[in-house]
């Protein structure tokens, strides 16, 4: 086992765990920690999160299906991710493991659990997620996105209202536009919508937010500049 020391991050393959994680691995580096990542082959698809960070990609899967033989292949799934994500912890000599939900941090909690190695836990949503939730028992921290965060279990804590981290790419990006209409001296009349929706949420924006701008008085949408975050498969409708 190396004698360095390490701290692992474990997050669920969607953007919404992914982000949060890649900006706070962006830190970490930045003040000399070592990271190593613990997710899927869905935040493993992510190439632009966590960009040259070292990773292990579990076995484990968030469908279970409605027949037995699909539950039984995830719980076996489940179990195998469990014994690699504690021969990860193992190897890279994790000091501290910080999960950020998805079903690919369960794997990775329990196997924190079974090495003593300490964890926290982050919750990006207003309502625990379920992973987060089952795992909360035994976290040395739970970090909240907001101060009022439902379905934490009984019992739980230290609580600490961190807010959602924002990589440092999006901070520039907001900040640089913005520098660029001061100097320049254009700031758009026009109001500018940005929409966004993440996981189950995307589909029923694609769905509900052109139809209600294509609704509006031509005077109001001709003054109104709409930029929407949709899948690709709903790309070109929306």
């Amino acid at each position: 086992m190396s004698t360095r020391k390490t701290i692992i991050i474990a997050a669920g393959g969607t953007g919404g765990h992914m982000a949060p994680a890649d900006a706070v691995a962006g830190v970490l580096k930045r003040r000399g920690h070592t990271v190593h990542l613990i997710t899927d082959s869905r935040g493993a698809a992510y190439t632009n999160m966590l960009a040259g960070v070292p990773r292990t990609i579990l076995s484990a899967t968030s469908h279970t299906g409605a027949g037995l033989v699909s539950k039984v292949r995830s719980a076996f799934a489940m179990v195998r991710s469990t014994y690699e994500a504690r021969r990860a912890l193992k190897r890279e000599g994790a000091r501290i493991l910080v999960g950020f939900g998805g079903y690919p941090s369960a794997p990775a909690v329990w196997a924190a659990r079974a090495l003593h190695v300490p964890y926290v836990l982050h919750e990006q949503n207003a309502v625990m997620g379920r992973v987060n939730a089952f795992m909360a028992k035994g976290a040395r921290a739970l970090a909240l996105s907001y101060d009022k965060t439902m379905g934490i279990p009984q019992g739980v804590g230290p609580r600490v209202f961190t807010g959602n981290p924002v990589r440092e790419a999006a901070v520039k990006a907001g900040r640089d536009t913005v520098l660029d209409h001061l100097t320049e001296g254009q700031i758009p009349e026009a109001p500018t919508i940005l929409v966004v929706g993440g996981s189950q949420g995307a589909r029923i924006l694609s769905d509900t937010v052109p139809e209600a701008v294509a609704s509006l008085p031509e005077v109001l949408r001709s003054r109104v500049r709409l930029v929407q975050q949709a899948r690709p498969e709903d790309v070109e409708r929306v």
